[in-house]
C-alpha cells in the first residue's frame, strides 16, 4: 500500500513538473498595428514578432487602374472602390538580415541588414499607448528620423526597417514630416504558428545590386525622355522612403 502510494505520488509530480515545463515552453508574439502615413497616402503596418523573427505586413490602398475603355474597373455608387497591396519584410534576428519586396521596381527582392540605423539615443520620454517610450534619432538613406521605443515590452519588434534600438518601436516620424508611423493597438498572445519568411523561395540581390539596376533604368528613361524632345530633363532621383545616395 505505501508502495501504491509512493508511485501515484510520483505520477502526480512528473505530470505537474511537465505541464510547467511545456507552459514555460510556450511561445508568445506580438502584434502591433501601425497607421502609416507617407506624403498623401494614408497605409496600415501590421508587425506580428516573436523572439527570433519579426514580420511587418504593409497594406497599401491604391484605386484600381482604369480598363481598355478609359472608365474604373470598380465603380459603386459612382466611387472609385479601392483596393489592397500587400507588402513584406521579414527580419531574422539571428542572422540579422531582412528580406522584402521593392515597392517600386515589381518583382524585385532584396536581402538587406538589420545594422542600417546609427541611433542617438536621447533623454527625451513620452507615453504612447499606456508605455513610456523613450526617443532616439538617426539618418538613414537621406533623411533624419526619430523615433520613440519602449523596453516595458517582453520583445524587439519594429515597423519594416526602422530597428536596432532595445525593446520595441512604437512610433517613427521624419523630420521632412513625410513619412509618420504611430501605433493604434497592441496584443501580446501564444503563438499559434511559426512566423514564415514569405520570399523565402524568391532569388534575392543586395541593395547595392538594387541601387545599380535602379540607375540603369533611370538612364534608360533619361535617354527616352530626351529623345522625346525634352533635353532639359537631366537628372532622376527617388526621393520615395530610401533615396539612393
Amino acid at each position: 500500500m505505501k508502495n501504491s502510494f509512493t508511485y501515484l505520488f510520483f505520477l502526480v509530480f512528473v505530470f505537474q513538473s511537465s505541464e510547467g515545463i511545456a507552459q514555460a515552453k510556450t511561445k508568445q508574439e506580438i502584434q502591433i498595428n501601425y497607421e502609416f502615413k507617407f506624403l498623401h497616402f494614408t497605409d496600415t503596418l501590421f508587425v506580428k514578432a516573436d523572439a527570433t523573427t519579426c514580420l511587418t505586413t504593409y497594406k497599401k490602398w491604391r484605386v484600381p487602374p482604369p480598363d481598355l475603355n478609359g472608365a474604373a474597373i470598380y465603380q459603386y455608387t459612382g466611387l472609385e472602390r479601392k483596393v489592397a497591396l500587400y507588402f513584406h519584410a521579414f527580419q531574422n534576428y539571428n542572422q540579422r538580415t531582412m528580406t522584402y519586396k521593392e515597392p517600386i521596381n515589381k518583382g524585385t527582392y532584396i536581402k538587406d541588414s538589420l545594422n542600417l540605423f546609427d541611433w542617438t539615443i536621447t533623454k527625451n520620454v513620452k507615453t504612447i499607448l499606456d508605455y513610456a517610450a523613450q526617443e532616439a534619432k538617426a539618418h538613414y538613406r537621406g533623411r533624419e528620423y526619430t523615433a520613440y521605443f519602449t523596453t516595458e515590452l517582453p520583445f524587439k519588434a519594429a515597423p519594416w526597417k526602422f530597428h536596432g534600438l532595445p525593446g520595441v518601436i512604437l512610433e517613427v516620424h521624419s523630420e521632412d514630416g513625410e513619412i509618420v508611423i504611430e501605433p493604434y493597438s497592441i496584443v501580446i498572445k501564444k503563438q499559434v504558428e511559426p512566423i514564415i519568411n514569405p520570399y523565402l523561395i524568391n532569388k534575392k540581390i543586395t541593395w547595392e545590386d538594387f541601387k545599380k539596376r535602379h540607375q540603369e533604368r533611370l538612364n534608360q528613361n533619361k535617354a527616352l525622355f530626351i529623345k522625346m524632345g525634352y533635353p532639359e530633363i537631366t537628372s532622376f532621383s527617388m526621393t520615395l522612403i530610401e533615396v539612393i545616395e
